[in-house]
């Protein structure tokens, strides 16, 4: 899986990742825990390593305020 970038589907932060065959996958913030220790166990430093950027992005995503409440 190759992580591309995060977007937002039905008001939640998700992960986009490509597989091999090239089908777009959306993972939530839980999903990505749970392939991470998926791969670890099966030592899948590649995939790891995906997952890793993709979380660190997720927890740098901040939700842009409301220009109609800015005091």
């Amino acid at each position: 899986m190759k992580f591309l970038y995060i977007d937002i589907k039905d008001r939640k932060v998700v992960g986009v990742f490509k597989n091999i065959a090239g089908n777009i996958t959306y993972l939530s913030k839980e999903d990505i825990v749970r392939q991470r220790s998926k791969h670890k166990l099966l030592n899948s430093l590649s995939t790891i390593k995906e997952c890793d950027e993709a979380l660190k992005a997720m927890n740098e995503y901040k939700k842009p305020k409301r220009w109609w409440r800015f005091w």
